[in-house]
């Protein structure tokens, strides 16, 4: 073969060798290029947009590959209190375009049963913590603030324990005395007719506590029992002695003895206390008979009548007649002691 021929060939291989390398590597570059392409879109379409909210108000969006919401919340820097609401649940898978929505908790105080406990929490009404911690209200327990009241970062629930505890008293009810005029009964006497009867009343008593101390005692409630009955008594209106037309101011039920004059035993001398002679008299308004009496009850020198003996006068007093008592005199020892002891009406005439 002559040279210039083989020369040629030899060249025109060189060049197809070339040609075959450059299109190896451009084949090479073109499948790398793909291949990163491709990875890079799957990339893109693995990340999953998310929005992380704190309290209502946006904290970040981030794309993440992160499957569940922890995996999520480890990639921020977000610091976390075990008390933190989050929702969706941390062990939950998300989706693209998803929300997590966290509500940070925070503390707040308890007064309750001699006792401040600190609580964190998130935001929530009275009555929804106290139903979280598990602490029953009785009837009559305050709460403040109220219990649908929203908590806010360190306010301080106060729980006053009210108890009311119940006893009933008895205690009576005094009577009336009622008095009736009546014309059978002497001026100045009375007399009962019904003695009237105390009532009885019941009383309901609340006693209230507030945290074991006694604060306040009232009457719920009250009842009368057994209503008082009155006393009646009757009040003497007449004025004038049975069976005489004679007006008397008042008159006495009286213990009669009767004495003689001029009786040494029993002291007399034959005149009065008053100085008169102990004649006895007849009982008549002219001449009547002397007695001896007790000046703070009868007076000396008024005129009185006594039942069944006439008129007769106070003249005279003696050591044994005290109180509603009186002495007769008469005219012979033997009618003193026949007379002996005896209950009878006076009258005090005016």
């Amino acid at each position: 073969m002559p040279a210039e021929l083989e020369e040629s060939l030899n060249s025109r291989l060189h060049h197809e060798n070339n040609t075959r390398k450059r299109l190896r590597y451009f084949m090479l570059a073109l499948f790398l290029t793909l291949v990163g392409l491709g990875i890079t879109l799957l990339y893109m379409w693995v990340l999953q947009p998310v929005s992380i909210y704190v309290d209502g108000e946006l904290y970040k969006e981030i794309k993440t590959v992160s499957r569940t919401v922890e995996e999520v919340l480890d990639e921020v820097d977000l610091e976390l209190h075990p008390q933190d609401k989050i929702s969706p649940g941390t062990d939950e898978f998300i989706s693209r375009d998803d929300n997590i929505e966290i509500l940070k908790a925070f503390p707040v105080l308890l007064n309750a049963d001699n006792d401040i406990e600190r609580i964190w929490t998130t935001p929530l009404t009275v009555k929804e913590l106290l139903k979280k911690e598990g602490l029953e209200l009785r009837e009559y327990d305050e709460v403040e603030p109220g219990l649908r009241e929203k908590l806010e970062p360190y306010d301080e629930i106060k729980i006053t324990r009210i108890d009311k505890v119940y006893k009933t008293e008895e205690k009576t009810i005094p009577y009336e005395t009622v008095y009736k005029d009546s014309p059978n009964l002497d001026r100045g006497r009375t007399r009962v007719v019904s003695p009237g009867e105390e009532g009885l009343k019941e009383k309901k008593i609340e006693v209230v506590y507030e945290n074991g101390d006694k604060v306040e005692s009232s009457i719920a409630e009250e009842n009368i029992v057994e209503p008082p009955e009155d006393k009646i008594v009757e009040r003497g209106t007449r004025t004038t002695i049975p069976g005489k037309p004679v007006e008397f101011e008042k008159s006495l039920n009286v213990q009669a003895t009767a004495y003689c004059a001029n009786d040494p035993s029993a002291g007399t001398t034959g005149r009065t206390a008053t100085g008169r002679r102990a004649v006895p008299g007849a009982g008549s308004r002219e001449n009547p008979h002397i007695i001896a009496v007790d000046p703070q009850v009868i007076p000396l020198g008024t005129e009185v009548y006594i039942e069944g003996y006439g008129y007769a006068i106070a003249q005279d007093t003696g050591g044994a007649i005290r109180g509603e008592r009186i002495d007769l005199l008469v005219d012979s020892q033997q009618a003193a002691y026949s007379f002996g002891r005896r209950n009878l009406k006076v009258y005090i005439l005016p």
